[in-house]
């Protein structure tokens, strides 16, 4: 059973909205999400770059676009991406990160050059191609770690899944599935064929029935260790990177914890935007909190955020 909310006008959201139709799909729980959204005040974005409908609508699939100005990587209008549209709105446009500027430390020197050679990589064999190959190493040792077959990645693994994040909201999003919808639901090869193809209808569809089965389905078993095997791999990636490369691990650990029906996920939520006010993951996670939508599966629908 959906919540419904009353329905309050807001016409300058709603026209924001609008202009984000051709790029995103709204099912049901989207929409009720998409309004949740709407009506928490929060926009998930600067005044410059337009609110984006429900990431909850789970048929929203990450997308190739980056947060830099390739021209190369903008999809056609039927793109739709998991976060809603985020990385349609901030195609072309850089990121913006609170980040002071002429300090650039020699760890936020070697994040940036390890994303200038992914760029490069990209450009020279092709996007999938390059996406696959970056992710095949770093996702191994993720699930490796969580179905409990090795130690946890290395620096090295999680310094390629920030940038990685960063650069392909795509390589984020395989990320998600593989901890919501459970071992053995989203192996290796799904999650680099997740990660390199999102755009390929037969790997749309499967992300879809993950997603989908895994937010409706109340006896739909979640897997919480797995999920905080995850949260912890996701923490001490952004514990080991700067700037921007923290803001999607701390966005994915702040919904895996929303999707567990846990209160602290506001508080990487909060962490995310603190570091860019565009991360419309993040600010979606907050507003399902502060509306208390969770997963079915959370272990109840309603679940604590912010005190109402």
């Amino acid at each position: 059973m959906y919540m419904s909310y009353p329905q309050r006008a807001d016409k300058t959201r709603m026209a924001s909205l609008q202009g984000l139709q051709p790029f995103i799909h709204i099912t049901r729980i989207g929409l009720r999400c998409g309004c949740a959204l709407q009506h928490s005040g929060m926009t998930g974005c600067d005044s410059k770059r337009p609110a984006a409908s429900g990431f909850v609508a789970m048929e929203l699939f990450g997308g190739h676009e980056t947060r830099h100005e390739h021209k190369e990587e903008i999809m056609d209008s039927d793109t739709v991406t998991l976060a809603g549209a985020d990385a349609r709105v901030g195609a072309g446009k850089p990121k913006t990160s609170n980040e002071p500027k002429g300090k650039e430390s020699a760890e936020d020197t070697g994040c940036e050059a390890l994303a200038k050679r992914f760029r490069k990589q990209r450009g020279e064999n092709g996007i999938a191609q390059a996406d696959a190959a970056w992710v095949e190493q770093p996702f191994a040792a993720w699930l490796r770690c969580l179905d409990e077959e090795g130690p946890c990645p290395g620096m090295q693994d999680l310094e390629a899944l920030a940038v990685g994040m960063a650069e392909a909201l795509a390589i984020r999003d395989a990320l998600i599935v593989s901890l919501v919808a459970g071992r053995g639901q989203c192996d290796m090869h799904r999650m680099v064929a997740f990660a390199s193809h999102p755009h390929d209808p037969r790997n749309a569809r499967s992300m879809y029935r993950l997603l989908r089965t895994a937010f409706e389905d109340e006896h739909a078993e979640l897997d919480r260790r797995r999920c905080h095997a995850g949260i912890a791999m996701m923490r001490d990636t952004a514990d080991a990177v700067p700037g921007r490369f923290k803001v999607q691990p701390l966005a994915v650990a702040g919904y895996i914890l929303w999707w567990m029906g846990e209160a602290r996920a506001l508080e990487y939520a909060l962490r995310a935007l603190g570091l860019d006010q565009g991360c419309t993951l993040a600010a979606i996670v907050c507003s399902a909190l502060e509306h208390g939508i969770g997963p079915a599966n959370s272990g109840e629908r309603r679940v604590r955020g912010r005190p109402s």
